[in-house]
């Protein structure tokens, strides 16, 4: 009996989601419950639940306003940390395409797409 491919697909992405929630709350002590937010399964994951600033909050919307760009609200984030699918790090570029982020405890630097980029704390 051959098995059905979308159910390995869902077993490997509830283990990266396990992964991720395991490495995310090693990078945010400060988490929020995820009830709230838009969803409490996977959508809760795709981001970190770390309390923000009303400020920091204010400005990302500012900025992404005052520039009419989606990924504009990131200007704030350069050079703080930020979360990313792979792991924390610092947000060293900004483009409409992908931004840097070097990760930390490594040299080299990797490249995400803006959506996959949240502040932390």
């Amino acid at each position: 009996m051959a098995t059905n491919p979308s159910i390995k697909s869902l077993a490997f992405q509830v283990l990266r989601e396990s992964a991720l929630r395991k490495r995310r709350s090693k990078d945010c002590p400060n988490a929020i419950s995820a009830v709230g937010q838009q969803s409490a399964g996977v959508e809760a994951l795709k981001s970190p639940a770390c309390t923000l600033s009303p400020d920091l909050v204010e400005r990302m919307e500012q900025s992404a306003k005052q520039f009419a760009q989606p990924h504009a609200r990131l200007f704030p984030l350069l050079g703080k940390k930020v979360w990313t699918t792979r792991g924390s790090g610092i947000l060293l570029q900004v483009f409409a395409t992908r931004c840097q982020v070097q990760l930390e405890g490594q040299q080299s630097s990797i490249y995400a797409s803006p959506e996959q980029i949240e502040p932390l704390h």
